[in-house]
């Protein structure tokens, strides 16, 4: 009777471990097709993203090629199945056309990772800088414009990582400098064909003491 006992009890014990060595083994297989899942719909909001850039004259810079590495992420046969940029993250955008859509920069200023942007069309506007409040880790950013205002440029304040800004902009005044003292981290400002003062270039330079304040043309190179 007594082994009997045991041999149930050890039975029981066996049981248990098996249901436990199950569970966790379904919990492992949910939280991997959880995570593949959330990974692909990434990889595909990326792609399109991607597709609507190459539309126009652009450039497009994954992260590891910023980081002048050799090629991208990721086992080379799982790359080879699923495509070269699905551990790949988008990290620099550069667009030239004569016209780009409020749809396309706020596509791009949502992907997650953009840390360099350039944009030289001629319908940017202010709406369209209000679209790059989505790029919250953006550290490098290029305008070419000839109607974004002040206005537009205040818009610009919500950036808080950017370090370098190159903006031509002919309707920039001394009032369009005001936010840009409100960006701390900024070490780079080159302002072209802008119509702003040597009194507003002193006052930016003294609220951004670590920063190189550059302005031209060659007209008002020596601000």
């Amino acid at each position: 009777m007594a082994d009997s006992d045991t041999a149930q009890a050890r039975l029981g014990r066996t049981f248990r471990w098996t249901e436990r060595a199950f569970f966790a083994a379904v919990v492992i297989v949910a939280v991997v097709v959880v995570t593949l899942g959330w990974w692909s719909n990434r990889v595909r909001h990326q792609r399109r993203i991607v597709a609507e850039v190459a539309r126009y004259d652009a450039r497009i810079q994954y992260d590891h090629e910023l980081r002048g590495e050799a090629g991208p992420p990721g086992p080379r046969w799982v790359r080879a199945l699923l495509g070269d940029d699905f551990f790949a993250t988008v990290a620099g955008v550069e667009i030239v056309a004569d016209r780009v859509t409020d749809e396309t920069v706020a596509a791009v200023s949502a992907l997650p990772h953009l840390k360099s942007l350039s944009l030289n069309a001629e319908g940017i506007d202010d709406l369209t800088l209000g679209r790059l409040a989505l790029a919250g880790d953006l550290e490098q950013l290029t305008l070419h414009s000839t109607i974004v205002t002040d206005a537009g440029l205040a818009q610009l304040a919500v950036l808080r990582r950017l370090t370098s800004l190159h903006l031509v902009a002919p309707r920039m005044t001394d009032l369009g400098l005001i936010p840009l003292e409100e960006l701390r981290g900024l070490t780079s400002i080159h302002l072209i064909s802008t119509d702003v003062t040597p009194e507003g270039i002193a006052r930016l330079r003294e609220a951004l003491p670590d920063c190189d304040v550059r302005v031209s043309p060659a007209a008002t190179a020596t601000l």
